[in-house]
């Protein structure tokens, strides 16, 4: 360390009492400054001894210049008297020096470490830039891994991992089995793994956020062959992340169609209906597949070994999974069912098939739930049916209260060779009598939308419906007839009586060849394995009980008949001779009775019919 020289002469003198000093020229001392600078410790050590003899000599000269110059001395001497005061000072201060070097040597020491240290460090730079190239590949893997992350370069991803797991398990923690202790060698590479792990994770959620889209196969091969290449799931983890990851995909989708139909205030519970069976169909086939693609050894069972040394066994994963999401389709096929109705539930066939179709797609991998619906579809059709038969008893109520007897019904016969009979349709006569044609085409409008979904379990309860039905207008008939027979003409209670009697020979046997037509014999015995003959004659599965349901009309048209028949003998005149005979003439024979019911059953039937 360089000292100025004019500052360490004044701090030689500085202490010196002569006030004169103060203002002495510093630079004429510097050739002897310069000259102390360049002795030895020992030298140093002498100097004062040598100064000494200096002086002696200086003053035996100086005597001898007194003499001769002796005013030249008068004025030197107060300059050497200053001198001898500097120099005094530069004694004292020699001294201190002196006792300094100790210091100032121990301090050279330690910059002489310093420097060693600082040589070392400067190796290690000059190696560290000898090899830059190769530590900046290593401190690039992080972004470099972040990088191929985020473009979807998958390979080269897993390959870095692969390379910072060697990269640790050669640099960085190292554990002494002996004192349970852990030191780290390398820190930096500790940290490139961390940020290589975290990019690890975000690749994870990439793949599990690709595997909740429409995906393909191919695509959903390659996406789980990457997350089973990254070794952090075992088997069953894997089967449940493949497994949640699709399942969020379908709820996506699903939810898509519920917040169309839910965005409306009127809801076409048909078209959800039909869209959620398409979307749950096309997605739980890929899925199907997909997952016996991805896990062909689901039939086995699976064993997984938990921290706590227990074996949970696990069976039958993707099944217990796939009941599940059937129950929950079952579920909202269930609820759009209970809502399809009029229009809706003319289409109720298209929707069987979509579910049929569902069910058999499915029966490959032995998932064949169709026998689950047919209840649903049965009990929508038994209730919708069971409304149109409400509805007709409303109609045929009220109409019949409105409706007059007091109108003359002709009835004619059709010509057979020129009609073609269809033996399905109504029969014309019922046009004559607006409550019975009313209720005669509520009723069909029934058969015809039970047609479009008609499962045979259902033929003994539309029986009894049907059954019920009748029973009803029956005593709506005879409730009629009790509070009107008094006020009724005998012209009205003649059309009242030809009411009835359409009503139970012509339209209740035709209403139960509709019932046979919509379950035919020789399908109900198919099914159930019998005779048709067992069907149609014994156990009568698909006709209903005429005889109960008529016999109260029988009663009042028989009442009805014999009271005009009683009447007509009262009128003949007392004095007149009237033999048995001539009764007999009088009453309506059986032949002509028969040719009046002939008469009803020839007329000419037509499909359709005018309300």
């Amino acid at each position: 360390m360089e000292l100025d020289e004019q500052s360490l002469l004044q701090s030689l003198i500085k202490n010196s009492s002569d006030e004169s000093t103060n203002s002495v020229d510093y630079t004429s001392y510097l050739p002897y400054l310069q000259t102390l600078f360049t002795h030895d410790t020992e030298r140093l050590h002498r100097e004062l001894e040598y100064l000494n003899d200096e002086k002696c000599s200086r003053s035996s000269q100086m005597l001898s210049l007194i003499f001769d110059n002796y005013s030249t001395f008068i004025q030197t001497a107060e300059c050497s008297k200053n001198i001898s005061n500097d120099f005094s000072t530069i004694e004292e201060r020699l001294s201190i020096i002196l006792k300094q070097l100790d210091d100032f040597s121990s301090c050279c020491q330690k910059f002489i470490r310093e420097t060693e240290q600082t040589n070392y460090l400067r190796k290690q730079n000059m190696f560290t830039l000898q090899k830059y190239p190769h530590i900046l590949e290593i401190l690039e893997i992080p972004q470099l891994m972040d990088t191929c992350v985020r473009n979807d370069y998958f390979d080269e991803a897993l390959e870095l991992v692969t390379y910072c797991k060697r990269l640790e398990r050669k640099f960085s923690l190292s554990t002494n089995k002996i004192t349970s202790t852990t030191s780290s060698h390398i820190p930096i590479i500790i940290n490139i793994v961390n940020d290589v792990r975290l990019s690890l994770e975000y690749m994870l959620e990439q793949l599990i956020n690709q595997l909740q889209t429409n995906i393909q196969l191919p695509a959903c091969l390659r996406i789980m062959g990457f997350i089973r290449r990254m070794d952090i799931y075992n088997e069953l983890e894997l089967r449940l992340c493949f497994l949640q990851a699709r399942t969020n995909f379908l709820h996506k989708r699903l939810s898509l169609i519920q917040q169309q139909y839910s965005s409306t205030n009127i809801i076409d519970y048909y078209e959800h209906a039909s869209k959620y069976i398409d979307e749950t169909r096309n997605i739980l086939f890929d899925i199907v597949t997909q997952y016996r693609a991805l896990f062909s050894d689901d039939d086995t069972t699976l064993y997984v070994t938990f921290n706590r040394n227990e074996f949970i066994k696990e069976t039958n994963l993707f099944r217990s999974w796939l009941i599940y999401r059937l129950s929950e389709f079952l579920k909202v096929l269930q609820i759009d069912l209970q809502h399809c109705s009029g229009s809706q539930y003319q289409r109720l066939e298209s929707l069987l098939g979509q579910v049929m179709y569902f069910g058999a797609s499915f029966s490959r991998y032995g998932f064949d739930f169709r026998p689950l619906f047919i209840q649903f579809f049965s009990q929508t059709t038994l209730t919708n049916f069971e409304n149109s038969l409400h509805e007709a008893n409303h109609i045929f109520e009220q109409l019949l209260n409105s409706y007059t007897f007091d109108q003359y019904v002709q009835l004619t016969t059709s010509d057979s060779s020129t009609t073609s009979i269809n033996p399905f349709a109504a029969p014309m006569i019922l046009v004559n009598y607006t409550p019975l044609a009313v209720y005669c085409n509520v009723l069909l409008t029934a058969f015809n939308d039970l047609r479009l979904c008609c499962p045979l379990s259902i033929v003994l309860t539309i029986k009894q419906l049907v059954t019920d039905s009748l029973i009803h207008i029956r005593n709506i008939l005879t409730n009629y007839y009790k509070s009107e027979k008094v006020t009724l003409t005998v012209i009205e209670s003649e059309h009242f009586i030809d009411f009835l009697r359409v009503f139970i020979r012509i339209f209740i046997p035709y209403i139960n060849t509709c019932i046979q037509t919509l379950f035919p014999d020789a399908q109900l015995a198919r099914e159930l394995g019998v005779s048709i003959l067992d069907i149609s004659e014994k156990s009568k599965l698909n006709q209903i009980d005429i005889d109960q349901i008529i016999e109260p009309i029988k009663n009042i048209i028989d009442s009805v008949m014999s009271k005009n028949k009683t009447q007509s003998i009262e009128t003949v005149p007392s004095e007149v001779e009237i033999n048995p005979h001539e009764i007999n003439e009088l009453m309506p024979t059986s032949e002509e009775e028969q040719h009046e019911q002939e008469k009803l059953e020839d007329i000419d039937n037509k499909s359709d019919i005018i309300e």
